[in-house]
């Protein structure tokens, strides 16, 4: 075997490159100031507009339910005219009429004045002062949101802390206007960090950014998620690589949820509906086109399956229990138990004997257990520079997560 003098020799005779990995450092945010977590829920959203000179009436939502969680990354996702970008105005309360429903923060009546103070919504333009630099409007932006009796100081240290975390620390002389279109929504995004807020909007935060960029976006949505906030994001056809990044995914269909849970858990899900997703395709496709109506209409099979959005596939393989309903064609669906045989490809399936479902259609216990005994979860790692997670002092929920903004 080759001693390492002999190697790093040749490498250099060569004109090889050696690459020496150092962990980073971690980045932590732990002087901003401290805030509650918040879980948002909402139940039979209705939306309508009126439209034309006879003012007849569209529905835009058809009595959606749905569930974001702290500490998580959701995605919403649908076609074109789904309502994302509605639904998405309407849990930021940027639309308030012609809307039925109702909306709870953390299990109680969301009160929309004190819900716009602990939440963020970053648009998919990004609204910067093209004449301030990084730092100025910085400043401006802890002028504004922090309180007065906050000292300078720790101002300073907050913006620096910031700054550091999210890669824009050597841009702070740089005007807003001559940032990349990555730069500019980390800068959108420092902005609101500032007052630390627990939930956060972003409408498209990807559109226009180039692969590479992209991934950075996602990387530090991922981050902001891990330290404990609640991070919603509508997001247009993501990659595979970008789509496994996100812990939840809502997506709707002509106003309506076809799916609400773990990213991980869809392809599955799609499998006890007879909707097979090729192993080759990427999932994020595949749900987006089965919304549209490539592979069929779906549609009310679906909605029936996730119950509209009050259903969360977690990642308990809980899928609906689908024996003695009927399809839109008014056939049986197959039953639960030849679904999951043909979603393992084995008809001696160990599990098929304990398939008797109780009333609320879900696995037993004991056989998700044994199933979670035999299945290894893939892990994605934020900063892939780094070995060991640094803790991340949000003060917001325990959770680690570190970003390599890059």
């Amino acid at each position: 075997m080759m001693d390492k003098e002999y190697i790093l020799n040749n490498n250099v005779k060569n004109g090889a490159v050696r690459v020496q990995i150092v962990p980073s450092q971690p980045k932590t945010l732990s002087h901003l100031p401290t805030r509650p977590a918040v879980d948002l829920a909402f139940h039979n959203l209705t939306y309508r507009v009126k439209e034309g000179r006879r003012n007849n009436v569209k529905t835009i939502l058809k009595e959606v339910s749905g569930r974001l969680r702290s500490g998580e990354l959701t995605a919403i996702m649908g076609p074109s005219g789904a309502g994302k970008s509605t639904l998405l105005n309407i849990l930021t309360g940027y639309k308030t009429t012609n809307i039925e429903g109702s909306i709870t923060m953390n299990g109680k009546e969301r009160n929309l004045s004190q819900f716009r103070k602990l939440s963020a919504y970053i648009m998919q333009d990004n609204q910067l002062h093209a004449n301030l630099t990084v730092e100025e409007a910085m400043h401006v932006a802890a002028s504004l949101k922090l309180s007065q009796k906050v000292e300078k100081s720790e101002k300073l240290h907050v913006i620096k802390e910031i700054l550091e975390t999210l890669g824009l620390d050597e841009h702070r002389p740089t005007l807003t206007r001559n940032l990349s279109g990555g730069q500019q929504k980390r800068l959108s995004i420092a902005l609101e960090l500032v007052n630390n807020p627990p939930i956060m909007f972003f409408d498209e935060p990807t559109s226009g950014l180039d692969s590479s960029t992209c991934f950075q976006c996602v990387s530090l949505l991922k981050f902001l998620a891990r330290g404990g906030r609640t991070i919603i994001c509508t997001i247009h056809q993501p990659s595979a690589r970008l789509f496994e990044m996100f812990d939840q995914l809502y997506t709707l269909a002509d106003g309506q949820c076809v799916y609400q849970g773990n990213t991980k858990q869809l392809v599955p899900f799609l499998g006890t509906l007879d909707l097979e997703c090729p192993s080759y395709h990427n999932p994020a496709s595949y749900i987006i086109e089965v919304a549209c109506g490539e592979h069929g209409d779906h549609t009310r099979k679906l909605v029936n399956a996730i119950d509209n959005g009050k259903r969360d596939i977690r990642g308990e393989l809980d899928f609906p229990a689908l024996k003695n309903k009927k399809n839109e064609n008014g056939n049986a669906n197959a039953n639960l138990k030849s679904n999951y045989d043909k979603l393992n490809g084995n008809s001696n399936n160990k599990y098929a004997d304990n398939l008797n479902l109780g009333g609320n259609g879900l696995l037993p216990s004991s056989m998700v257990n044994d199933i979670a005994k035999e299945t290894t979860t893939e892990t994605i790692k934020i900063n892939v520079e780094s070995e060991k997670e640094p803790e991340v002092n949000t003060a917001l929920l325990p959770v680690d997560g570190q970003l390599d903004a890059g």
